[in-house]
């Protein structure tokens, strides 16, 4: 693919404005669905709940703190250190993937399909964008969570936001948010 396609369309002010949006919230919730990751947002403390704030990743991701990789997107399809189903498929099962292990590791606690923030951090304090469409999100506790996409073609990522969404397709973003007074 030569560099033109892969150029995103669409502007990047409004991906700044999403994000912004979720500057002093924390993941407080994971979701996983056969490899498509949601990571839900609320106040510190607070439970996620409808309307809140969420992310749906398609393309690589990964949460790093320092400089190691904790956790990311090529964790799925792994197998847990605790997974010893010997008839496990991991493109037929959602659980006993390493990701999800991982995810447990850092946030705290896996109930009803879902992995639970019972920590205090993971609070969003710091934003950075890349021209093709990826971000990084600084959280506390040390941790970033890095989003970037890998083809120009097909959803990569979706911001959710209780008055409209963000999301990169095909490589355009598109949507329509409020901006974050």
């Amino acid at each position: 693919m030569n560099q033109a396609h892969a150029k995103i369309r669409g502007d990047m002010n409004n991906t700044r404005g999403a994000l912004s949006n979720l500057l002093g919230l924390q993941i407080v919730k994971a979701w996983n669905v056969f490899g498509t990751r949601y990571l839900y947002f609320a106040a510190p403390g607070l439970e996620s709940g409808p309307g809140d704030p969420w992310i749906q990743m398609e393309c690589p991701w990964r949460i790093e703190r320092g400089d190691e990789i904790v956790a990311g997107s090529d964790d799925y399809g792994q197998r847990a250190d605790d997974n010893t189903d010997p008839g496990w498929n991991p493109r037929e099962e959602q659980t006993g993937h390493r990701q999800d292990q991982k995810l447990e590791e850092i946030l705290g606690e896996a109930r009803a399909g879902c992995i639970f923030n019972t920590r205090g951090e993971l609070i969003v304090n710091g934003i950075e964008m890349d021209p093709l469409g990826g971000f990084r999100l600084s959280l506390s506790g040390g941790y970033t969570l890095s989003v970037f996409p890998a083809t120009a073609s097909g959803i990569q990522w979706l911001v959710s936001l209780p008055h409209g969404s963000l999301s990169l397709m095909d490589g355009h973003l598109s949507g329509s948010l409020p901006s974050r007074d």
